[in-house]
């Protein structure tokens, strides 16, 4: 959905938040270090310096680099580019492809237990 907005009937957002600094047209989509909401990092309007605020948080991650784990889930939660928002896919306690067939045999196939 992210990346093929025409298809989903999404308002694309143009930006180049991503690895390379391209430009591209995705779901809309915020980087951690455009929003820091620390003194030092804002002025008294409210604006993000986001090179005060790609700082922060790079020191947040060295502080995190001792333990590599805890560093992808850092840079997942308060990530820089979408592809480090999507790194934690297939990290959680469900079992997408069996929610998947289960979603099918009840809307396709019409099996469900009765209630």
């Amino acid at each position: 959905m992210y990346y093929n907005t025409d298809v989903y009937d999404i308002l694309p957002y143009h930006h180049n938040y991503t690895p390379a600094g391209d430009q591209v047209s995705t779901a809309y989509f915020i980087p951690a270090y455009a929003i820091v909401n620390r003194p030092d990092c804002t002025d008294e309007r409210g604006w993000t310096d986001p090179e005060k605020g790609k700082a922060y948080y790079n020191a947040e991650r060295d502080k995190k680099a001792k333990d590599p784990n805890a560093l992808i889930i850092y840079c997942a939660e308060y990530c820089f580019t979408a592809e480090e928002a999507f790194s934690l896919e297939g990290e959680n306690k469900f079992n997408k492809v069996i929610i998947a067939e289960q979603l099918a045999n009840i809307r396709l196939h019409k099996m469900a237990p009765k209630v």
